[in-house]
């Protein structure tokens, strides 16, 4: 395993170390003579620790057990049924590979692959169904083949959806781009997660399913860019924005219906740069400050969450925490951060 010292390195292992708890900034000047603090500070310090801790189990709790107290781990569930789009290669194939792992050693897993390619690797716990994805007649005939054949009419259901398929169009300015191109993209990075959703996931059809964990865990892959938009990449952007939008909104309808949100449970992935072709062929800048993701490590990430049932949003790496206060703030600054960050100049002509 590579260590990589970079910005996240640093704050997931010192900054917020420090932030929970910055007494250990003074542990080591108790017994100075020429650095002492008013013993109230001490005091002071232990209980902002004390009280953030609080908070933190509180907000984990909240998403975790709020919406229910019945929800069983994926990993307790003895037949598990789970679709993923996009599986094929990059972080879809690393995603089926952890599920695999971490959730199917012990149980059956059933899992659907809907992708263009076959999925590579060898296991027969993976079904690939082959669908261009732009084509939306091509997926609906998926979809129905899926709900008879895996969902038994209705009478069964996916335990975990995850929608992580998507696709770029070639970096060039938004002049340049053909209305082909625009429908492609909003079709995969948008329209294709809704539909998956409203069409498999329990939303409709909770009450005739005949299970005893009615459960279905949401996943959406979305992007950085749809929220801090990079020159050359309009199109993709605005997919993305508008699945961090639908993603949102469902979210609430679901925390708002007393039946939704005892069965269902969704995740928003805010993702930067990955290490996979999609985003291949230039060198990023500032990679100290903006880390290229691993898609192995995030994907463990993504399936820890989805075992347990936490009803969040993670943002990988750690800047993307602060999209959206970086897009709030006055212009001028934004211009700065982004001329400093590169990020608008980085990407090349395809």
């Amino acid at each position: 395993m590579v260590l990589k010292l970079d910005i996240d390195f640093f704050i997931n292992w010192f900054g917020l170390t420090i932030l929970k708890y910055p007494i250990l900034l003074y542990l080591p000047f108790l017994n100075s003579e020429h650095f002492q603090l008013p013993l109230q500070v001490y005091y002071d310090l232990i209980l902002y620790s004390a009280l953030l801790r609080a908070f933190l189990l509180l907000n984990s709790w909240f998403k975790c057990t709020y919406s229910t107290s019945e929800w069983s781990p994926l990993s307790e569930i003895d037949d598990l049924n789970v679709l993923v789009t996009g599986g094929s290669n990059g972080l879809g194939k690393a995603l089926i590979e952890t599920i695999l792992t971490e959730l199917g050693e012990k149980k059956k897993v059933n899992i659907i692959n809907i992708d263009i390619s076959n999925y590579s690797g060898n296991d027969e716990r993976v079904h690939t169904y082959l669908c261009d994805l732009t084509i939306p007649s091509m997926l609906n005939k998926i979809i129905d083949t899926i709900y008879e054949n895996v969902l038994i009419g209705g009478t069964k259901q996916f335990h975990l959806i995850i929608n992580n398929a998507g696709m770029r169009s070639k970096f060039k300015k938004f002049e340049a781009f053909t209305e082909k191109e625009i429908r492609d993209l909003m079709q995969i990075n948008s329209i294709t997660p809704v539909t998956i959703i409203q069409r498999l996931s329990p939303l409709r059809n909770c009450k005739q399913i005949d299970s005893k964990h009615k459960q279905c865990y949401i996943v959406n892959i979305a992007s950085s860019l749809g929220i801090l938009a990079a020159s050359k990449v309009s199109i993709y952007a605005a997919s993305k924005a508008a699945l961090i939008s639908f993603h949102n909104s469902l979210k609430f309808e679901i925390l708002a219906d007393p039946t939704n949100k005892r069965n269902i449970k969704t995740l928003l992935v805010i993702a930067g740069q990955l290490n996979t072709e999609m985003f291949s062929g230039f060198t990023p800048p500032r990679q100290f400050f903006a880390p290229i993701v691993d898609v192995k490590d995030l994907s463990r990430k993504i399936i820890n969450k989805c075992n347990i049932g936490e009803f969040c949003q993670l943002n990988e790496p750690f800047y993307a925490n602060f999209a959206y206060l970086l897009m709030s703030l006055p212009l001028v600054i934004q211009w700065i951060a982004r001329k400093l960050s590169g990020m608008d100049n980085c990407l090349p002509d395809e």
